[in-house]
Formats: C-alpha cells, structure tokens, sequence
C-alpha cells in the first residue's frame, strides 16, 4: 500500500512537471505563415528581380527561392540525351510541370512576384520590406497575425478574481496555473471558454476541499460534465496536437490536486491541533457565498471572447476581397499548382522518354533498353530497365536533397510527402462551422447554469 501510494506521488510529480514542458514545448501562436519553414516576401511584379535580390542579400539573406534562381531538378548533365529530349519536347503536356511550377512565384491575381525565404533569416525581412519601400516598392510577407493579447488576458481576469474568492488560494493557484499556461500558449478563442470552464471547476473544488461529500457533490452537477466534454471536443475541434495537450492539462490538474493533498496531509499530521470542517459539502457554497460575482465576471468574459472571436471572423470574410491569395500547404490540392507527384511523372518521362521503344508495347510506366559496361578488357551490353513505382518515386524524394541549389522541390519536400498546395489569403485563422458550433453550444450551456443558479440563489434569500 505504502509502495502505491509512493509511486501515484511519483506518476503525479512528473505528469505536473512535463504538462508544463509539453506545453511550452508544443505552443501553437497564431500565425500568418503559409509554409513550414519558410516565409513569403511578394513584391509588385514591375519590381526588378536584381533590385528584389540586392535588397535580401544586402541584409545578409544569401538563400532564397525565386523564379529567376531556379533550374532544371534533374541530376543528368545539360548535354545529356535525357535533358535535349526534354528541350525538344518542352511544350509537350507530358512535360508542363516546369512550366505550371512558374505558378508559385506568383500570387493568384499575377500581380505579386514572390520570393520564398528560409526562417532562419525571418528576422531579417521586415528590414527588407522597409528597404524595398525606400525605393517606393510596395512589398509584405504572409506572417503578419499578430499576438491576440486580449484573450490570454481576459483568462488573466477570472484567474485572479477567482484566486480573490477561493477558500484554498493555493490549491487554486497550484491546479489552474496550467489552464493559463495553456491559453497563453494556444490563444484561440475556441478554447477560452472551455479554460474558463476549467477554471470554474477547480474553483468550485478548492471551495468544497477536505468537507464530506465533495466528488458526490459535483457528479450531480451534470451540466459541469457537459460543458467539460465540450471542452475536450473545442481542443480537438483546434487540432489533434492541441487536444492531447489539452487532456494532459486536465490529467496534470488532477495530479497537483493529489500532490497538493499529500503535502497538506504531511504538514496537518505535524500540528497538535487540526481543525475538522463540520458542514458538508453538500451544505457548502461552491462559489464561496459569491455565486453573483463569479458568475457573472464568467458569463461577461465569455461573452466578451464570444464577441472578440466574431469580430476576428467578421473582419476575416469581410476584408477577404482586399487579401492577397498566395501558394499555400493546404488540404486540398489546387491543379494550377504542382505538388511532388507531378515532379515525379515528369522526371520519369524527362529520363524515360530517350529510351522509349517505338516497336514494343510494354506501356509507359516500364521500359528497357541497351546500356554498356567494361567488363575486364571488353565491353559488355546490358539492359537497364527502369519503372515508374513507389521505390522509383522514392528514390526521386531523396535524392532532391543532392540538387546543388536551393529548389522549390526542397521546400515541397520540407512540407511533408503528401503535402497538398492551395491558393490562401494573407492574415486568415482556419476556422471550421464545427468549431463555431462547439463554441455556441459551450457558451449557451455556460450561460444557463450560471443564470440557474444566480436565479436559485435569489430564490432562497
């Protein structure tokens, strides 16, 4: 017994502990970036490349992408059969993608010429844009979300009015510190009123802590449990990453609400006298004796996040028109835009297409054909055959790291194998109607029990 209890204190130290690594480790800041790892400077398209170029490298911006630096991604020499017969068939449709791939230095309207920045230099390119403008050049990057404060700190608001009112500050403070971690590190409006809610559970908890009852108490509030799993459903209607987190947070609050018991516990057996609370908890006020209070500073924040994420949708859509649609990792892939497969297919008919045999039938996507080798003092004919399959696809993807420059089939591939490519607006959230949804459904849930109770509690008087 006493070896279980040692290992739960163990299991609960380090769950508390990593929540706030993982946390830190895991943020996701809202940001205008399009690309991983990358960020896009577009300038007017009547601005000279070399005045563009000059810009970046007299900032110390040595790498970039740009339609002019680009060449073919082939490993064969330019005397090769294989790169001639492309030359000679380049308007053929089988060999568009070197030319479909002009789309993405440029934005959709082709009134942007873009340049493709790698984010080791991010730091850099506000200066670049403020140098292009000196030459009355208008110019701007894809990374221009800011910081939504306003959220974070409405959080900042409840947390300490709740600390003000709690009965056991420091149990409070100590199992919802994470929550404001959290919202810090993940500043969505999805997720606000699902912390709040967070923040009214344990609230109610250090009210209630060490009278009879207290669990029994709770699971009868079964609106608390509703609007708790509406919580989980709004972190995973953000993402998977931020759901696990946000799982870990609520497993993290339960384990400082057990350390924090352990440690009390140690410290009550050392005093001659403990006090023993005589009302249960099922007599006990869970809002301290100031329901009104807390309860309307819940429903005014959340009414408050409610309002501030309907402005951000509003002035998304509404300034859409005014935005700038730039090439994008996306979900859906956009034909304009050439992602890895169609380099793939291209590659294969730039290599094959020398070789294909005009008297066999053996369909495209395989051919063979004669090739020699020194075998001691002889020459020796071999058939190479070669086919158009996952390996050879494969091969291909790794192979575009030995290119000698930095392509934009390193950046595709920087994106992940199945990255699909869209047209975006510049400055735009990803906000889904299911998210919008959870995010009604938990405010109007919200907004009934707190108007319940305030109403019950008026009743009594």
């Amino acid at each position: 017994m006493l070896k279980m209890k040692l290992y739960q204190k163990i299991l609960a130290s380090i769950l508390f502990i990593s929540t706030f690594v993982l946390i830190g480790i895991f943020k996701n800041l809202p940001t205008g970036k399009l690309w991983n790892n990358y960020t896009i400077l577009y300038v007017e398209k009547e601005t000279s490349d070399s005045l563009v170029s000059q810009c970046l490298r007299e900032n110390g911006i040595q790498e970039f992408i740009s339609l002019n630096n680009q060449f073919l991604p082939v490993r064969f020499s330019l005397f090769s059969p294989e790169v001639s017969y492309f030359q000679s068939n380049i308007d053929n449709p089988a060999f568009s993608y070197i030319k479909n791939r002009n789309a993405y230095f440029f934005d959709k309207s082709k009134t942007y010429r873009i340049y493709y920045i790698p984010a080791e230099y991010k730091n850099k390119l506000n200066k670049v844009v403020k140098d292009l403008s000196g030459y009355n050049k208008f110019s701007g990057l894809d990374s221009s979300l800011s910081y939504p404060f306003v959220l974070p700190l409405l959080i900042c608001l409840i947390f300490l009015l709740f600390t003000l009112f709690s009965r056991h500050k420091i149990l409070f403070i100590l199992s919802a510190i994470q929550s404001i971690l959290f919202i810090f590190c993940n500043p969505f409006y999805q997720l606000g009123i699902a912390v709040i809610i967070n923040l009214l559970v344990l609230f109610m908890i250090s009210n209630l802590w060490r009278r009879k009852g207290i669990f029994n108490r709770l699971s009868k509030i079964y609106l608390l449990g509703i609007m708790l799993i509406l919580g989980i459903i709004s972190a995973f209607a953000c993402g998977i990453k931020i759901a696990l987190i946000y799982l870990l947070l609520i497993l993290s609050s339960a384990a400082s609400i057990l350390l924090y018991n352990e440690i009390e516990t140690y410290f009550r057996e050392k005093k001659s006298f403990v006090p023993i609370y005589i009302v249960s908890a099922k007599r006990t006020s869970l809002f301290a004796n100031k329901s009104k209070v807390v309860l309307s500073a819940s429903i005014l924040v959340s009414s408050f996040i409610l309002l501030f994420f309907f402005l951000s949708v509003f002035t998304n859509f509404s300034s859409s028109s005014k935005k700038i649609s730039l090439p994008a990792i996306s979900k859906k892939s956009q034909s304009q835009l050439p992602n890895l497969e169609d380099y793939y297919r291209w590659y294969w008919n730039v290599e094959a297409g020398p070789y294909l045999s005009l008297n066999k039938n053996e369909g495209f996507d395989k051919i063979s054909y004669p090739r020699y080798k020194k075998d001691g003092k002889k020459i020796v004919e071999y058939q190479e055959t070669l086919i158009f399959d996952q390996e050879y696809k494969n091969n291909l993807y790794s192979e575009i790291d030995d290119l000698k420059y930095l392509s934009l089939e390193k950046m595709l591939k920087s994106q992940g194998k199945d990255c699909s490519i869209s047209y975006k607006s510049t400055s735009t959230y990803n906000i889904s109607i299911f998210g919008i949804t959870i995010l009604l459904i938990s405010y109007l849930i919200l907004l009934f029990f707190s108007i319940s109770i305030i109403i019950k509690k008026g009743l009594k008087k």
